[in-house]
C-alpha cells in the first residue's frame, strides 16, 4: 500500500475515509496516473519520474535489488528518461518514456520483458520494437505486454498459449533471440481497421497521434528538436529554449540539466546546453542562468546552486565567483554575509578574513 507498514487496510472499520492514509511520493512529488500488479503498484510522477513499491521477489520494482518496499522507490529510467506512462503484469512493469523507448522490468517468464530472454531483470531493459517504429501507449496482462505504434499498428509480447498475443499461433515471443525487433509482427487488425485516434493514411477516418503531424495522405512523425503534444495536429511545436529532443516522434522535450541553460529554440540535442558561467547558476529546463544572489557565489561553471560566502568573508554583489575577505578590524562570523561588522569596542581585528573580533589585553595598573 506504500504507507510504510505490511498491515492490511480496508478489512476493518474505521480504516476507509479519513482515516485512509496518502501515500508520500516525497516533497514536490504527485502522482499522475497508477499501475497495479498482483502485488506491487507503480506510479508515474509529476516530472516523468516512475515509483514502485510492494511485492519485489522478480526485481518488478525496478529498483536494483529484489527487496520489498513499503514506500515508494524512485527508478532510476537513466540520463534524462522521462516516462509518459507506466503499465503493469502480474509481476512485470514497462514504462513508455517521452522520447519513445520502452523499457520494461521484473518477471520475464514467457519473454514477456520483450528483450529476447526469459531471464528476470530488477533494473529497467530497453525493448526493440524495430527500426521506424514509434510507440504511442503501452497495456500490459498478466503475462504479456502490447504495444500501440503511432501508425496505428499493435504489437504484443509474452506468454500466448491462449492467443492473448493475437499473432494467429499460440507459441510465446519474446524469450528468445531474434523475436523482437524488425521480427516481431503486427497484429492483424483487418483492412481498412485502425485503432482508436491513428492514422496509417487514411485522414478523413482517423487522427494522427501525438507526436506525428497530419500531411496530405500520411501521419509524419515529429523531427528532432520538435514535439506534437496533441493528436490530429498540422504542424509540430519547436522545443522551447532551455529544452531539447534528440528522437523523431516526440510528444514533449527534455529540459536542459540544472546548471546549464538552452538559449535558443528547437534544439536537437543536449549539446544545445550550455554550462552556466562562474557566478550564475540554473535549475532544470532554464534559458538562461540566474545570477547568484549577494552573499553566495559559484566558483565553477555549471553549478545548479550557489554557495555561501563562509565565515571571514562576504559577497557584496551580486553575481560574483569568489567571496571577498574581511578587512582588518572587521568580522563576519557566520556564511552567506552581505558585508563584515566592524570589531566592537574593546576588540580588535589584526588580519584580513576574521570570523570574530579578539577581545584587547588589558595592561596591569602600576
Amino acid at each position: 500500500l506504500g504507507v510504510g507498514t505490511t498491515a492490511n487496510v480496508g478489512d476493518n472499520a474505521g480504516e476507509m475515509g479519513d482515516s485512509l492514509r496518502a501515500v508520500d511520493f516525497g516533497a514536490g512529488r504527485s502522482a499522475v496516473s497508477l499501475a497495479v500488479g498482483g502485488s506491487h503498484t507503480c506510479a508515474l510522477l509529476t516530472g516523468g519520474k516512475v515509483a514502485c513499491w510492494g511485492f519485489n521477489e522478480d526485481g518488478q520494482l525496478g529498483t536494483g535489488d529484489n527487496e520489498d518496499a513499503s514506500t515508494p522507490k524512485i527508478v532510476d529510467l537513466g540520463a534524462g528518461g522521462t516516462a509518459i506512462a507506466v503499465v503493469a503484469g502480474s509481476l512485470h512493469t514497462c514504462a513508455l518514456l517521452a522520447t519513445g523507448p520502452v523499457l520494461c522490468w521484473g518477471y520475464n517468464g514467457e519473454g514477456r520483458l520483450g528483450i529476447g530472454s526469459t531471464d528476470n531483470v530488477n533494473t529497467p531493459q530497453s525493448v526493440s520494437v524495430g527500426a521506424g517504429r514509434f510507440v504511442s501507449a503501452l497495456a500490459a496482462g498478466g503475462h504479456h505486454t502490447c504495444a500501440l505504434l503511432h501508425a496505428g499498428s499493435v504489437l504484443c509480447w509474452g506468454q500466448n498459449m491462449l492467443g492473448q498475443l493475437g499473432a494467429g499461433h499460440g507459441e510465446d515471443v519474446g524469450g528468445l533471440p531474434g523475436q523482437m525487433g524488425d521480427r516481431l509482427k503486427t497484429v492483424d487488425l483487418g483492412a481498412g481497421d485502425c485503432p482508436e485516434h491513428s492514422a496509417p493514411g487514411d485522414l478523413d477516418r482517423c487522427t494522427c497521434f501525438q507526436g506525428f503531424w497530419e500531411g496530405e495522405s500520411s501521419c509524419n512523425a515529429c523531427a528532432p528538436g520538435s514535439f506534437g503534444a496533441e493528436p490530429g495536429a498540422s504542424s509540430c511545436t519547436a522545443c522551447a529554449a532551455g529544452t531539447f529532443n534528440s528522437e523523431t516522434g516526440s510528444t514533449l522535450c527534455t529540459g536542459c540539466a540544472a546548471g546549464t541553460y538552452g538559449a535558443a529554440q528547437g534544439a536537437n540535442s543536449s549539446a544545445g546546453c550550455l554550462p552556466c558561467s562562474r557566478g550564475s547558476f540554473s535549475s532544470e529546463g532554464q534559458s538562461v542562468c540566474s545570477p547568484c544572489e549577494i552573499g553566495t557565489y559559484a566558483a565553477d561553471p555549471g553549478q545548479s546552486i550557489c554557495d555561501f560566502c563562509a565565515p571571514g568573508a562576504y559577497g557584496g554583489a551580486a553575481g560574483v565567483s569568489t567571496c571577498s575577505e574581511c578587512s582588518a578590524g572587521s568580522f563576519s562570523s557566520s556564511p552567506g554575509r552581505l558585508r563584515c561588522d566592524a570589531c566592537t569596542m574593546g576588540t580588535y581585528g589584526s588580519s584580513a578574513g576574521g570570523a570574530s573580533g579578539r577581545p584587547l589585553a588589558l595592561n596591569p595598573e602600576p
